[in-house]
C-alpha cells in the first residue's frame, strides 16, 4: 500500500481537545513551556518524553517499580477514556470504510499516544515493524495532533527498500497511512522549536490475518491474537449490519490456540533440554525486542 497523508474532520474527532485534556494543556505545540509536574502526576507519555529531552527529575528507583501501576491508574482516567471513546469512533466511522469496501478488520485496540519534547534524543532507531514480529499484512495510521515537519516528525522510506528516507509533513486533522511493516521509519533529535503530539496503530483486514509463527508467541510483547481476547493486541471492527462470519472467526481462533500449544510445546521441550531461550541467537532476538514500544 503506497504512503498516504489523509484528511479527516476535526469536528467530528476532536483528537487535539481530548489531547488537550489529557495534558492540561491549551496548547500541545508547547507542551515545553508548561511547568512540570511530579513524576506519578505526569501522563506516562509526557514522563518518558521529558526523559528523553532530560527535563525534570531523573528516574528514580521508586518511579521506576511503580511504572506499571501508574499506567494502569492513568488508563483508568476519564480523559484517557474520552480519548479512547473517539478512537474507537474514528476506527468503524472512518478508518473501516477505507478498507476493501468495509471488510472486517482487526484494529490496534488501544493506540499509542507519543510525546516528543524540542531537545529529545532520537526516540526510536532505524527499524520495520516486522523486526519485531508483526503481521505482515499490517496497515500503520500514524495521526499527528500538532503541526510535524523536519526533525520532530517520523521520517519513512516511501516503499520497502527504497531509502529515500522522508519526514512526515502533515497537521491536526492528518493521518499518514503506510506500510510501516516493511518500510523501515525513525525518528531524529528534535532540534525544532516545537514538542511534537502524535498518535499511531496498526490495523489488518480481519480476512488476512494469520497466527503467529510460534517465535513470535515466544519473543512479542504483544498478545497478537485475532481480536478473541479482551486484553489482547488487537479488536474486532466491522460494518453496521454486517454479519460476521462465524466460521472463520471460529477457524482463526483455532488456528491461534493451536499456534499458542506449539509455542507451549516448543518451550517445555527447550526447558527439558536445559537450555531453555538461554542461546547466544534466542538472548540476541530477545534484546532487538525491548523496543518495540519505543518512540516513533
Amino acid at each position: 500500500m503506497a504512503e498516504r497523508t489523509l484528511d479527516y474532520d476535526v469536528e467530528a474527532f476532536p483528537f487535539v481537545k481530548a489531547a488537550e485534556a489529557i495534558f492540561k494543556s491549551s496548547s500541545l505545540g508547547n507542551l515545553h513551556h508548561e511547568s512540570v509536574s511530579a513524576p506519578l502526576q505526569t501522563p506516562p507519555s509526557l514522563r518518558r518524553a521529558q526523559v528523553q529531552a532530560r527535563v525534570g527529575l531523573p528516574i528514580s528507583k521508586v518511579e521506576r517499580k511503580g511504572a506499571r501501576d501508574h499506567a494502569k491508574r492513568y488508563e483508568k482516567t476519564t480523559e484517557w477514556r474520552e480519548f479512547l471513546d473517539i478512537y474507537q469512533t474514528f476506527i468503524t466511522d472512518w478508518v473501516l470504510p477505507q478498507i476493501y469496501d468495509g471488510v472486517p478488520i482487526l484494529y490496534q485496540r488501544k493506540p499509542i499516544l507519543r510525546v516528543v519534547l524540542p531537545g529529545s534524543v532520537a526516540p526510536t532507531a532505524l527499524h520495520s515493524d516486522a523486526d519485531y514480529w508483526h503481521d505482515p499484512n499490517e496497515i500503520n495510521y500514524w495521526v499527528p495532533l500538532t503541526t510535524v515537519q523536519g526533525t520532530n516528525s517520523l521520517w519513512s522510506e516511501s516503499r520497502p527498500g527504497a531509502g529515500d528516507y522522508h519526514p512526515f509533513e502533515a497537521h491536526a486533522g492528518q493521518a499518514v497511512r503506510f506500510y510501516g511493516n516493511r518500510c523501515r521509519h525513525f525518528t531524529k533529535p528534535n532540534t525544532e522549536d516545537s514538542t511534537r503530539v502524535s498518535f499511531d496503530f496498526r490495523i489488518i483486514p480481519q480476512q488476512l490475518f494469520r497466527p503467529p509463527k510460534p517465535i513470535a508467541l515466544t519473543l512479542s510483547r504483544h498478545a497478537l491474537d485475532p481480536g478473541a481476547s479482551k486484553r489482547g493486541y488487537y479488536a474486532l471492527a466491522h460494518p453496521k449490519g454486517f454479519e460476521p462470519d462465524e466460521a472463520a472467526l471460529a477457524k482463526q481462533r483455532r488456528e491461534w490456540r493451536e499456534a499458542q500449544s506449539k509455542q507451549s510445546a516448543q518451550s517445555e521441550l527447550r526447558v527439558s533440554l536445559g537450555d531453555g531461550l538461554g542461546d547466544g541467537r534466542a538472548s540476541l532476538a530477545k534484546a532487538q525486542l525491548q523496543g518495540t514500544n519505543k518512540q516513533e
